[in-house]
């Protein structure tokens, strides 16, 4: 029986299974039905029932899954990860070449929204940061990003005059779900940004643009991150040109060109225990998620900081050989990031610098394409996915699959 979160049948040869994601039996079928909310269903050797709580009978679908999920996929890649990664120009390309259509109707509810809150957690939450930045700069809307386990701390504006904008990448986030019931329970308009369909989010959101990404196989979020930022880039700018476009897509393909200078950078971290991430502005969600992917993969204890918070208590743990990544593109905010760099230095820090240019003050250099200031965020999150894998490959963790973690997080 399916109830307030996620439960699927994997419809097989002579069988049946039940898992509340696809990856719980995808080495056995690739055909699968997604159970509506508060549904019952009977499971027998050749086929299945399935009804309502009172007994009524449902229609279902039987969906056939992406190939991708099947461990064929990985085609020449060691890991889904490290192709979920390289894919990543494509899915950026896919999802800016949006039916402008949904996109209008997105963009005129966040316009005339007298409230607006991003609902998300983990990656999402990182991505959605990404976006109140732009939806700022380009269409000058003021929003809070909260993370969906505190939002009963929200609830008091939550009415008929808020917009949640609910991200995840499954459609199945239990924390995202039950902040979205809440927001309606109270008349909130509810935008859902999927990568998953069909899903629970899909269903019960007011309108809804799917991020085309392609299935995700790895635990870690890659492509559905870039992705989601690249949506957030396209809903706020109204207008994005075939040259922009491909400009991205090829700004992505360079900073994945770099991996073999990454590589050997993941060999002087691999074999520390902390681990630092440095950004301002909208480099600033870059290094929380860049810390995230460091701690999901390769087991290492790694932070995110504010660049302007380091001499408010982080420099205190900055001592000698002490690794600290500067994501510092060449923006606005590049030359007081320098400074920041300048004070770890001094204290013997470690500096490994990701920019267009390289500096001084930088022991190892990563570096990105220079591009518009608004693209950075889809460029410097390359190396950050990188870095975390070959760390991880190096430590022999389960890349695909770490340890502790599910791909959806469907319970509190």
């Amino acid at each position: 029986m399916r109830h307030n979160a996620p439960l699927i049948v994997g419809i097989g040869k002579g069988f049946s299974a039940v898992a509340s994601d696809v990856l719980g039996f995808i080495d056995w079928t690739n055909k699968a039905v997604f159970l509506e909310d508060d549904s019952v269903c009977l499971l027998q050797r050749e086929k299945i029932d399935v009804r309502s709580l009172n007994g009524a009978r449902r229609n279902f679908e039987v969906v056939e899954l992406a190939e991708e999920m099947s461990s064929e996929g990985k085609e020449s890649c060691e890991h889904y990860t490290l192709k979920e990664i390289y894919e990543q120009p494509e899915a950026v390309m896919r999802v800016l070449r949006q039916d402008p259509g949904s996109l209008t109707l997105f963009r005129k509810q966040l316009q005339e929204a007298k409230k607006v809150f991003f609902v998300a957690a983990g990656t999402s939450y990182h991505a959605s940061m990404v976006g109140k930045e732009y939806l700022a700069r380009n269409m000058g809307v003021y929003s809070e990003v909260i993370l969906a386990s505190e939002y009963k701390s929200y609830l008091r504006w939550f009415d008929d005059e808020t917009v949640l904008v609910a991200v995840s990448q499954s459609g199945e986030t239990m924390d995202v779900l039950e902040a979205v019931r809440a927001g309606k329970e109270r008349g909130c308009n509810v935008l859902g940004v999927v990568n998953h369909s069909p899903s629970t989010l899909e269903r019960i959101s007011d309108t809804v643009v799917n991020l085309r990404a392609g299935q995700e196989v790895g635990v870690a979020a890659t492509k559905s991150f870039t992705s989601q930022i690249a949506l957030f880039y396209l809903i706020s700018k109204k207008g994005v040109d075939r040259q922009e476009i491909e400009g991205i897509a090829e700004a992505i393909r360079e900073a994945i060109k770099e991996e073999k200078a990454i590589k050997r950078i993941a060999e002087t971290i691999a074999s520390g225990k902390d681990l630092y991430y440095l950004g301002r502005g909208m480099n600033y969600p870059i290094a929380l998620e860049g810390a995230l992917k460091m701690k999901e993969l390769a087991y290492i204890h790694a932070e995110g900081l504010a660049a302007g918070e380091l001499k408010h208590g982080p420099l205190a743990l900055i001592e000698k050989g002490v690794p600290l990544i500067l994501i510092n593109p060449l923006d606005e905010s590049y030359q007081d990031t320098i400074s920041n760099g300048m004070e770890v230095k001094a204290r013997g820090g470690m500096l490994i610098g990701v920019s267009s240019e390289p500096n001084a003050i930088y022991d190892y250099f990563i570096r990105i394409p220079k591009v518009d200031n608004q693209h950075y965020p889809l460029v410097t999150a390359i190396p950050m996915q990188l870095l975390a894998y070959h760390a991880a490959k190096l430590l022999r963790a389960d890349i695909d699959k770490p340890r502790n973690l599910a791909k959806s997080v469907t319970v509190k």
